[in-house]
């Protein structure tokens, strides 16, 4: 049997002119390395929670990428900032030798963050990574902005409550494809 996992605290970090929300689960006395997860693009940290919940004996933390979740920051101009956030908050809280999981655009931030800051990861896992020459993460426009927003900025972003989200959007894809629990960590 699996132990219940306590709920996150949720701490910031300043880095790069920004605060930088995190969420950690302690593992207390665990010699386990720590898990560092980094969301896709329009997502937040917590969308982990569910897989998080099987790692009970590691330490977890889930960035909220800039401009996304809890965390400050606006359109990323350039995808190496994200990487440089995660590698900031990493040296703050003196984490080397981390296992990454990463989905998408937070794939590539770990990735960026490994090859820049060696040993901060002793193994990277990598779902779905947005890889491209390095000329299209430096883009001398933002990818998107407040005239050329990303698709999710488009939809419906204020809610009285996670019910009232799950209730507009479960039948639509792609989140009718979802598993209910992790929709319901989407969303909240």
């Amino acid at each position: 049997m699996i132990p219940h996992r306590t709920a996150p605290i949720t701490q910031t970090y300043p880095v790069n002119n920004i605060t930088l929300a995190v969420h950690h689960w302690a593992a207390p006395g665990s010699d386990q390395p720590p898990l560092i997860f980094a969301h896709a693009t329009g997502f937040h940290g917590r969308v982990f929670d569910a897989i998080i919940e099987q790692f009970p004996a590691h330490p977890v933390y889930s960035v909220d990428l800039r401009g996304h979740g809890q965390s400050g920051g606006g359109p990323i101009s350039d995808w190496r900032l994200a990487a440089s956030d995660i590698a900031g908050f990493l040296g703050a809280a003196g984490i080397t030798g981390a296992i990454g999981i990463g989905h998408s655009m937070g794939a590539h931030a770990l990735l960026q963050a490994a090859a820049d800051h060696p040993g901060v990861f002793s193994r990277l896992v990598l779902f779905d990574p947005v890889i491209f020459a390095p000329a299209f993460y430096a883009a001398p426009e933002p990818l998107f902005s407040d005239d050329n927003p990303h698709p999710t900025i488009r939809r419906k972003r204020d809610f009285s409550s996670p019910e009232a989200m799950i209730e507009r959007f479960a039948a639509r894809d792609p989140y009718r494809l979802f598993d209910r629990r992790v929709f319901a960590d989407y969303c909240r």
